[in-house]
């Protein structure tokens, strides 16, 4: 009791502080630029724990920055000024992903070209019109991820293989007809055995199971999943997919969604509510969700809508209101973007 008194008045402390401009937490080593970077990564497919190895952080510091990087595009999707074809080039050289902020007309195939080089993602920023085989080999060179903004036409054998190579787990985003032995083996090699959920049945060896391939894949990243047969999902193999990434729910299948992997869910991710079972939702669930994401609010029953659990909802909404502002501000003072 003691305990939960003192830290409400720490919190109480520490928002009144922040009303006054006085406490702002501990600084993060992640710039503005970083936040920008980690949340396209996480929306072309990649699984957070990728994106936590890459910078060198843990899972829950990836979710920690993705949700400050919630303020408006504009604050961050335009230079302060035009600049030459030249500036911009030197920008692409330096930081591939600049090359969302090149203008259309500005965005050459030589640019292009040399953004991709240096990171291969910025392929979703190079307009269709200018995306030949080359070009999309070098992006899956750079970085196998980068298979997911190909377009279907120029899937060739060769640039599947580049991209499996370098992430094995890009398979899923190679077309069934090309699934080949050799690009099949590729993927399994650099992503373990995992991997042979995404591979045809026709071409899965005969003497592994695919219950550890499951476990092995859900390991990797909980939104695989997806990929698992229904017949090979259990309690304990949901429950852990849930824990990695709580969206994965929707593809639990009913009969499993017991009240401790919706509770998981929801803790992770306020808005997989949205696919709980009406049965399953009790007054601890929808708490629980709207505590994690007021918005969340929107499928909570109206008879589950109480005075608590709408204040909690109110209560997260403007925290992360407040969270935006702070992002603003930083933004505002920084001037956008490093040059």
């Amino acid at each position: 009791m003691d305990r939960d008194l003192w830290l409400e008045r720490q919190r109480a402390g520490i928002e009144k502080a922040r009303a006054a401009g006085k406490f702002r937490g501990r600084e993060s080593r992640l710039t503005a630029a970083d936040l920008v970077y980690m949340q396209a990564l996480r929306n072309a497919g990649m699984p957070v724990v990728e994106i936590g190895r890459r910078y060198g952080i843990t899972r829950q510091a990836v979710y920690k920055a993705l949700r400050r990087r919630t303020c408006p595009s504009e604050a961050v999707d335009s230079p302060a000024e035009p600049k030459t074809l030249e500036s911009y080039m030197q920008d692409v050289r330096s930081w591939g992903w600049s090359l969302k902020w090149v203008p259309e007309a500005l965005k050459t195939p030589e640019i292009c070209l040399e953004a991709v080089k240096q990171e291969g993602m910025a392929l979703r920023f190079v307009p269709e019109a200018l995306k030949t085989e080359s070009l999309c080999l070098e992006a899956v060179k750079q970085d196998g991820w980068a298979l997911l903004d190909v377009p279907e036409a120029l899937k060739t054998p060769e640039i599947c293989l580049e991209a499996v190579k370098q992430i094995g787990w890009a398979l899923r985003f190679v077309p069934e007809a090309l699934k080949t032995p050799e690009i099949c083996v590729a993927a399994v090699q650099q992503a373990g055995s995992g991997a042979y959920l995404l591979v045809p049945e026709t071409l899965r060896p005969t003497d592994i199971s695919m219950a550890d391939v499951s476990a092995a894949a859900v390991q990797f990243h909980g939104t695989m999943l997806e990929y698992v047969p229904d017949a090979l999902k259990t309690p304990e193999l949901c429950l852990e997919a849930v824990r990695s990434w709580g969206w994965t729910l929707e593809f639990v299948p009913d009969a499993l969604k017991t009240p401790e992997i919706c509770l998981e869910a929801v803790k992770q991710i306020g808005w997989a509510l949205k696919y709980v079972p009406e049965a399953l939702k009790t007054p601890e669930l929808c708490l629980a969700a709207v505590r994690a994401d007021g918005k969340a609010l929107a499928f909570v029953p109206e008879a589950l809508k109480t005075p608590e659990v709408c204040a909690a909802a109110a209560t997260s909404i403007t925290a992360e209101t407040e969270r935006i502002r702070h992002r603003q501000s930083a933004f505002a003072h920084d001037g956008g973007l490093p040059s």
